[in-house]
């Protein structure tokens, strides 16, 4: 048996020198023939051919979109994620990923479809490979079952309030909207929460919730957080959509927005494979989080 290994490739796609990083491996044998004897021809080689690449396998970021660009940084904001990686299914061959300005992406590794571009003073680390294969989306969702929803909940006093929660702890309530202005904090009891219209907060007003998973179904429905109020949400740790905080449904492409200078926590994976996801603003929060998303613009 002959083992041959090239480093990059001979052939394929990912020929080249600069596809360092993918390795080709071609076994072949020679096998005698049979019936091919009545053409004086006694044997002939048979071989098998591989190429394999390193993916990482501990992935915190996912942008689904397949053309334009995935990722898009611009101004001095930092994305760092040093703990794990960044996968970019965009194949676009210039700017699948596109840093501008003074802000940094720092991560375990960068895995790119396509291509990237940069300009400014600030870096991407450690440069991305690019070329991977695309990944799949990484989880399989089933939407809450609801049959009718309340009126949308609108609080514009200024004063804080709990919403009407689910009517089983841990449930499903839907709303034909939600809207937060002024400078009060809506508090949600665990559990579902179905925004059949658009989920707004703005002003000084504040968000509070633990064991909450939010989910926009298909329809001209968005996310909006901004301004400087307080924003407190977790998802639940239990139960079937365990770690999902915001849930915008696969065929849904309308963009969720957080901006502003808000303050506080966001623990809880973002899922909005079809959909861009902004952030924007000067804010102090923390995302604790992973993100499955169409694209992500910085």
């Amino acid at each position: 048996i002959t083992v041959a290994v090239h480093d990059p490739p001979s052939s394929g796609p990912h020929a080249g020198g600069s596809n360092t990083g993918w390795v080709e491996v071609i076994v072949s044998q020679s096998q005698p023939t049979i019936f091919m004897n009545v053409l004086n021809r006694g044997s002939m080689l048979v071989s098998a051919r591989a190429v394999a690449t390193v993916v990482p396998s501990k992935n915190c970021i996912y942008t689904l979109g397949s053309t334009g660009t995935d990722i898009s940084q611009t101004g001095s904001g930092n994305l760092t994620v040093t703990n794990c990686a960044i996968l970019d299914d965009s194949s676009d061959p210039t700017a699948a990923l596109k840093r501008t300005g003074s802000g940094s992406i720092s991560a375990k590794s960068i895995g790119i479809v396509g291509n990237y571009s940069q300009t400014g003073s600030g870096r991407i680390s450690p440069n991305p490979t690019t070329g991977i294969t695309a990944v799949l989306n990484p989880l399989s969702l089933t939407a809450p079952s609801y049959s009718s929803c309340s009126a949308a909940f609108s609080n514009s006093s200024g004063s804080s309030v709990t919403i009407p929660g689910p009517s089983t702890p841990g449930g499903i309530i839907c709303y034909d909207g939600i809207s937060n202005t002024e400078s009060g904090t809506i508090t949600f009891p665990a559990g579902t929460y179905v925004i059949n219209g658009n989920f707004s907060n703005s002003g000084s007003a504040g968000l509070s919730g633990t064991g909450v998973t939010f989910y926009l179904p298909p329809g001209i429905n968005s996310l909006s957080i901004n301004g400087s109020g307080t924003i407190n949400l977790s998802a639940p740790t239990t139960g079937t959509y365990s770690g999902i905080l915001f849930y915008q449904d696969p065929r849904d492409t309308q963009t969720m927005s957080i901006s502003g200078s808000s303050s506080g926590t966001f623990n809880g994976i973002f899922y909005a494979p079809a959909a861009e996801l902004d952030l924007t603003g000067s804010g102090g929060a923390t995302f604790d989080t992973d993100l499955v998303v169409g694209s992500l613009k910085i």
